[in-house]
């Protein structure tokens, strides 16, 4: 029988309070199971403006119907309009997702700023956005994480750089055979030195 791992990332403070929750429930009616991975911080949505002039950017916006999707407000965060903060804000809605037995897990701490800054980041600084998010989740929680879907700049050291074949895994760009990618060295001590609840098999 074919098995599918679902996880559901949760960015924006309307995702946690509104979103979240409702998906939860239609999941448990359905008998499936999925993990969840919140944002903790403060949500700076509309400070992703700064994006526009990325490649490929506004052909994303057209076709993902930014504005139906998040409203008005969620794209006023961190620009016109404060950021509110996800960990204290909506940490009803979260818990009671826990307490519906999904799984829940850390995506990070200001989704926003971590997207536009992590592959530049510099030990301290990934250290210090893990910490906050971490802490943050076991405010919510009373307890640590287990699991983390922080996206990690790795792409390109993992098309770069391989190490011993592995079946089942997608070919690399670089070398075309199937491999399991190593993680940029600057990252993973960060991740295991400095954050000693995120383990990785890289």
């Amino acid at each position: 029988m074919t098995l599918i791992a679902l996880k559901v990332d949760v960015d924006t403070y309307r995702g946690t309070r509104e979103g979240a929750v409702r998906l939860a429930q239609l999941l448990e009616r359905l008998s499936v199971r999925a993990t969840f991975l919140f944002s903790l911080g403060p949500d700076h949505t509309g400070r992703a403006i700064r994006r526009v002039f990325r490649r490929g950017f506004l052909g994303k916006v057209q076709r993902t119907s930014v504005l139906e999707h998040y409203g008005l407000k969620t794209l006023l965060y961190g620009v016109l309009l404060p950021g509110p903060h996800i960990g204290r804000g909506c940490r009803v809605a979260m818990q009671e997702i826990a307490r519906r037995g999904f799984e829940v897990g850390v995506h990070t701490w200001d989704h926003v700023r971590w997207q536009d800054g992590v592959a530049r980041a510099s030990e301290a600084w990934t250290r210090r956005e893990l910490t906050l998010a971490r802490d943050e989740f076991m405010e919510v929680f009373g307890r640590i994480p287990r699991s983390l879907s922080a996206t990690l700049p790795t792409r390109a050291a993992a098309a770069r750089s391989c190490r011993s074949s592995r079946k089942g895994m997608p070919p690399c760009r670089s070398c075309r055979r199937r491999c399991r990618p190593s993680m940029s060295s600057s990252v993973v001590p960060t991740l295991r030195a400095s954050i000693p609840w995120i383990t990785c098999s890289a």
